[in-house]
């Protein structure tokens, strides 16, 4: 990778982490929404009610706070948590 990339890379990331927190906040959320709902459809489709669709739906992907924090994690590197 070059320096400019890196550099780029490294912007890019403080300026999520500093300056747009909430809206990429927002854009995890409706992310694990979105896979949310579409196992639960999985789930109907294959007989299951809404409401145990739902159920295990959430189940299999975790606690929402948890897992938006690993995606900061994720994207923030080491170290680099606001």
């Amino acid at each position: 990778m070059r320096l400019t990339d890196l550099l780029s890379e490294l912007g890019r990331r403080f300026q999520m982490i500093f300056s747009r927190r909430e809206r990429f906040d927002n854009e995890i959320e409706e992310e694990m929404r979105l896979h949310r709902d579409l196992r639960a459809r999985e789930l109907r489709d294959d007989g299951a009610s809404p409401e145990d669709a739902r159920y295990a739906a959430q189940g299999r992907f975790g606690n929402n706070l948890q897992l938006r924090e690993e995606i900061h994690q994720a994207w923030a590197g080491p170290g680099l948590t606001a």
